[in-house]
């Protein structure tokens, strides 16, 4: 009895083994798919915005927005670079309450001053969200540097400085993959 239950228990770790294996694929799939030119041009935008001492705004939900709070600490932390997420919960309220969920980045951004050597830099997992898009957006127009790191479809979305395309269905595979690429940004940076 105990024999078959040491092999049922190991039958469930190589499962797992395996599921994780073909997760820890797909992410890496997810990023090498995105041409090197691509990831060497955000980086060159972040870079040029911390050499310069331009503000980095970071727009995501969710466990987007959870990435972007994590890497704005990074760049304030890591490289002295002001880096803004916004993370207050009373003026996410407001903003949406009062503007519509839609609008609340773009009054974020209005009434944080974004002026056009700002770099707005987007993450929506799927592509599609609202308040992200209208930002990017309203930046875009404003003349800032604008980008948008996105999965799911990769359909036309409105012109920006920079998109980035994860090839992938799954949110846990896009988060991931974003937060490794603009941890890569980070870490090229510190270097």
């Amino acid at each position: 009895i105990r024999f078959k239950s040491v092999v049922k228990h190991r039958g469930k770790n190589l499962v797992m083994e395996k599921n994780l294996s073909k997760f820890n694929h797909n992410i890496t799939k997810a990023i090498t798919e995105v041409p090197d030119k691509k990831i060497n041009k955000l980086w060159e935008m972040v870079e040029s915005s911390v050499n310069r001492g331009n503000r980095i705004f970071l727009l995501g939900n969710g466990g987007s927005h959870a990435i972007c709070n994590h890497i704005a600490t990074d760049f304030e932390k890591r490289l002295n670079h002001p880096a803004h997420s916004l993370s207050n919960p009373g003026l996410i309220t407001c903003y949406a309450n009062d503007y519509g969920f839609d609008q609340m980045y773009v009054e974020w951004l209005d009434r944080f001053g974004l002026i056009p050597t700002d770099l707005v830099i987007g993450v929506s997992s799927s592509g599609s969200s609202p308040d992200i898009l209208n930002a990017l957006e309203f930046a875009f127009i404003k003349g800032s540097l604008t980008s948008l790191i996105h999965g799911f479809d990769e359909r036309p979305i409105a012109a920006y400085d920079l998109t980035i395309y994860l090839d992938s269905q799954n949110y846990g595979v896009v988060e991931l993959s974003t937060e490794i690429i603009l941890h890569y940004i980070v870490e090229r940076l510190v270097e």
